[in-house]
């Protein structure tokens, strides 16, 4: 099974290009379009989302290409395949507006979307947190966009208060800076 997606699309085409596209794929009727005003989507190159063969019609159709050269089409389409024996690739095109073209092609690099729950957040940590050390969550802190400091004071954003938090958490409430409980903070790092 292959999942194919459209990545990026960029691809502006005047009408005339939409309709010599639309004239030449009619022997493919109702796979990439089904009238002529399906060409385009707000002046984009668009496909039939339902029929993912359409990445294979731009690869393989020279005349297809040579019609959007021909109008000097400017942009990127990029496919992607998501599943199948050619997972994390991608192909496509750039037309620069001048005829010119490119055949692209490479591998596609998944990362993690690392939360960054704690962003430009000055924060502190004081006493006893169960299931992590002190350093590891400085570090957590640090990984979401946060600013660890060691004291507290007006430009404190955050408390985490473990157990035996000390003075650190009274002077925390005199300030009216927020606290947070250790289970909340390793909760909030999850999201």
């Amino acid at each position: 099974m292959w999942t194919i997606h459209c990545l990026v699309n960029t691809v502006y085409i005047p009408n005339e290009c939409g309709h010599d596209l639309f004239n030449l794929a009619q022997d493919y009727e109702g796979e990439f379009w089904n009238k002529v005003d399906d060409v385009t989507e707000d002046g984009l190159l668009n496909f039939n989302p339902y029929h993912m063969e359409y990445m294979d019609y731009l690869r393989d159709n020279t005349e297809a290409i040579r019609i959007l050269k021909a109008y000097n089409v400017k942009g990127d389409i990029r496919f992607g395949s998501l599943e199948g024996d050619n997972a994390g690739s991608f192909w496509g095109y750039h037309f620069d507006g001048r005829g010119g073209m490119k055949h692209l092609k490479g591998n596609l690099v998944w990362e993690e979307n690392k939360s960054r729950s704690m962003e430009g957040k000055v924060v502190v940590i004081t006493g006893y947190l169960p299931h992590i050390t002190r350093l590891e969550a400085e570090e957590k802190v640090r990984e979401s966009g946060g600013k660890v400091s060691k004291t507290v004071s007006k430009n404190t954003d955050l408390l985490v208060v473990g157990d035996n938090p000390g003075s650190k958490l009274e002077k925390a409430k005199r300030l009216g800076i927020e606290t947070i409980s250790g289970k909340d903070f390793l909760a909030l790092l999850e999201e």
